[in-house]
C-alpha cells in the first residue's frame, strides 16, 4: 500500500479507443472487497446521454458537465465500471470579430476538412456531419461533399481547421 494510494486495488484493464469511440469499460483487480470512491471526469463539452453503468446496471450518479461524478461502494474483485461520454458536435468560432469561421468539433476532437471543400458550407452542414468508423467523418453539403480527419489521422492531404459559414 502506498501512502499516495492507499488501496490495494489495480485496474486489471481497461478497454477503449476513446476518443474515437465514447466508451470506454474498466476492470477492477482487489485483494479484498473495499468501500471507496472512484471519481471520473465528466468533460465540460459532454452531451446529455452521458451515462456510466456498475456491472452492467446504469448509475445513479450525478453526471454534470465540468465535474467529476463519484461513483460510491463497496467494490470487489472483477467489478466493471463501463463509462460513455456523449460527444455531441459542436461549432467555435474563431473569435468575436469572426462569428462565421469556426472549426468542428467532436468530444476531444477537433475536426479538420480534408481535400476539397465546397465554397458554401452552413453551420447546419457541419452539424450534420457522421462519424465513419473510427478514423474519419463525411460532411454532406449543396456544394458536395467532403472529409474530415483528427489531427493524428492527416497524412499528406491539404487540410483545414476553420471554415467559413454561412447562417
Amino acid at each position: 500500500r502506498s501512502t499516495l494510494f492507499p488501496y490495494t486495488t489495480l485496474f486489471r484493464s481497461q478497454r477503449t479507443q476513446y476518443p474515437y469511440t465514447p466508451e470506454t469499460s474498466m476492470e477492477l483487480q482487489m485483494e479484498k472487497p473495499e468501500s471507496f470512491a472512484v471519481y471520473l471526469r465528466v468533460a465540460a463539452w459532454a452531451g446529455p446521454s452521458t451515462h456510466v453503468a456498475v456491472n452492467g446496471k446504469s448509475e445513479s450518479v450525478s453526471l454534470k458537465p465540468g465535474t467529476f461524478a463519484a461513483i460510491r461502494r463497496t467494490w470487489k474483485n472483477g467489478d466493471r465500471i463501463e463509462f460513455t461520454i456523449d460527444r455531441p458536435l459542436r461549432l467555435t468560432q474563431v473569435d468575436e470579430e469572426h462569428a462565421n469561421l469556426v472549426a468542428l468539433s467532436q468530444g476531444p476532437l477537433t475536426l479538420f476538412a480534408v481535400g476539397d471543400i465546397p465554397a458554401r458550407l452552413t453551420r447546419k452542414d457541419l452539424l450534420a456531419t457522421r462519424q465513419r468508423g473510427t478514423g474519419g467523418w463525411s460532411t454532406a453539403a449543396s456544394g458536395g461533399s467532403f472529409s474530415m480527419l483528427s489531427y493524428p489521422e492527416i497524412k499528406d492531404e491539404t487540410y483545414r481547421l476553420y471554415l467559413p459559414v454561412s447562417v
